[in-house]
């Protein structure tokens, strides 16, 4: 995760605020922290990848 890249990291409620207000303003950023995120949520939690890791949890549950 890289802080203003693909997330925003606040640690206050004002950094959060800051940090929603930047999007709501900052069209460009958006478009490609939204598309960052996008393609790392497809990467992540696409369903072919999660039947896998799926697959080996119960493989190694019923192999015990």
């Amino acid at each position: 995760m890289q802080n203003g890249v693909n997330c925003f990291i606040a640690d206050t409620s004002e950094l959060t605020a800051d940090s929603i207000n930047w999007l709501l303003n900052d069209e460009v950023l958006a478009r490609s922290m939204g598309k960052i995120v996008q393609k790392r949520v497809k990467e992540k939690y696409d369903s072919n990848t999660t039947v896998r890791k799926l697959e080996r949890v119960l493989q190694e549950v019923i192999s015990v």
